[in-house]
């Protein structure tokens, strides 16, 4: 026997193991598992997965040393067994456990997965080693701080969002980051990201930020959200020419940068601000959503051009009337908005194919 896969039952227990040495993968997702049988002898597995059942402990695998794929998610342990002999691991998933602390992990050099969000981790152990490490998932912890990342060169996707982050450590070596999630943390000043320059996501919502990150060396940046910290002012945002979404809502932003280059422009969030007015949005044509709710607008710039908009957000805003406002349908019929607009109470969404509801 080289598979066995039970998934999707009720299992409860597993019959003793130790006469299939053969066994390559072990796969028990989705059971009523509370432990596991020893699997000292069974010195061939590679794939174990076992989440989704309700261990609160794992035997011993300081045998299991050809163990590549440790999935033990969604269980209820509390510590993790000694893995310094599994220096074949090359994915470990611990996520969604109550692990207070992960295991030395410097012998798993060839470990390129690091799955462990959603514990009660305080820290995390020395990476320095682990220099073929892909992506890391920390979100959901209790890290005051992240270790030295300066050697991960490989290192393509950092989630650490819904912590106690204060700050950051030194991530220009990190070249090879595309995702970058630092939302709801205590963070006060913006990382250094300009040798980030394949950087694509940034999300650093709810922190406390009281500057914006410069970001004109990340010139593939996609998506950006700094909603809900204490920024006056956003950054120059003409290089990022591939940018797609725009999130600042909550903040105290007074204006806009100049958006003109910034032709992918999908969705432009930034609502609960004190911006006065919008720059001239008539080429960002690709403009499907743009919500503006909740900010000090007396008037509007020419949305004409903007034949992919669907939704437009505008109550709680000193705006008179929206009589001078024409909306042009991707249908290529007008969509015109010329009722009296009571700012307190009047929301409109305008739909290109239905018109406008308010």
């Amino acid at each position: 026997l080289e598979v066995l896969e039970m998934e999707d039952n009720a299992l409860t227990s597993l019959p003793d193991l130790s006469q299939n040495t053969a066994l390559v993968i072990l796969s028990l997702f989705s059971n009523s598992l509370t432990s596991l049988p020893d699997l000292s002898k069974n010195t061939a597995l590679v794939h174990l997965s076992v989440s989704n059942n309700a261990l609160t402990s794992l035997p011993d695998l300081s045998q299991n040393t050809a163990l590549e794929k440790l999935d033990v998610l969604n269980n209820a342990l509390t510590s993790l067994p000694d893995l310094s002999r599994n220096t074949a691991l090359t994915h470990l998933y611990v996520g969604n456990n109550s692990l207070t602390s992960l295991p030395d992990l410097s012998k798993n050099t060839a470990l390129e997965d690091l799955f462990g969000l959603n514990n009660a981790l305080t820290s995390l152990p020395d990476l320095s080693r682990n220099t073929a490490l892909v992506h890391i998932w920390v979100s959901g912890n209790s890290l005051t701080s992240l270790p030295d990342l300066s050697g991960l060169t490989a290192l393509k996707e950092l989630w650490a969002s819904r912590n106690s982050l204060t700050s950051l450590p030194d991530l220009s070596k990190n070249t090879a980051l595309v995702i970058l999630s630092l939302f709801n943390n205590s963070l006060t000043s913006p990382p250094d990201l300009s040798k980030n320059t394949a950087l694509e996501h940034l999300s650093v919502s709810n922190n406390a930020l009281t500057s914006p990150p410069d970001l004109s060396k990340n010139t593939t940046l996609r998506f950006l959200q700094l909603s809900r910290n204490r920024l006056t002012s956003l950054p120059d945002l003409s290089k990022n020419t591939a940018l797609e979404y725009l999130w600042a809502a909550g903040n105290s932003l007074t204006s806009l940068p100049d958006l003109s280059k910034n032709t992918a422009l999908v969705d432009i969030s930034v609502t609960s601000n004190a911006l006065t007015s919008l720059p001239d949005l008539s080429q960002n044509t690709a403009l499907e959503y743009l919500r503006v709710d909740n900010n000090a607008l007396t008037s509007l710039p020419d949305l004409s051009q903007n034949t992919a908009l669907t939704t437009l957000t505008l109550q709680n805003n000193p705006l008179s009337n929206l009589s001078a406002l024409t909306l042009t349908g991707s249908d290529g019929n007008a969509i015109a908005l010329g009722e009296t607009f009571d700012g307190g109470t009047t929301s409109y969404t305008a739909t290109a194919a239905s018109g406008v509801t308010g």
